[in-house]
């Protein structure tokens, strides 16, 4: 058994059809693969919550700065748990 970090990413965003492309592209950009991403629309917005394994801290604000400059994106907020995998 090991702890395994999973950063959560909860981000408000202009509902664009662009978006979502533009945010998973911050992983994708760094080989990494989320673990879980969920979008619901409210009005013209876009409440998003992308979960993503083994990031450190520095990694995850890095991700989320770089999800902020994205003009769409209105908030970032990161989350962190721990969760216990067998390996």
């Amino acid at each position: 058994m090991h702890d395994l970090t999973v950063a959560e990413f909860r981000i408000r965003a202009l509902a664009d059809v662009q978006t979502l492309l533009r945010l998973v592209n911050s992983f994708a950009q760094r080989g990494l693969t989320p673990s879980d991403l969920t979008a619901r629309v409210d009005g013209a917005w876009l409440d998003i919550s992308i979960s993503q394994p083994g990031l450190d801290h520095a990694s995850a604000a890095l991700i989320a700065e770089k999800m902020r400059a994205t003009h769409q994106v209105s908030a970032v907020e990161i989350l962190a748990s721990r969760e216990s995998a067998c390996r």
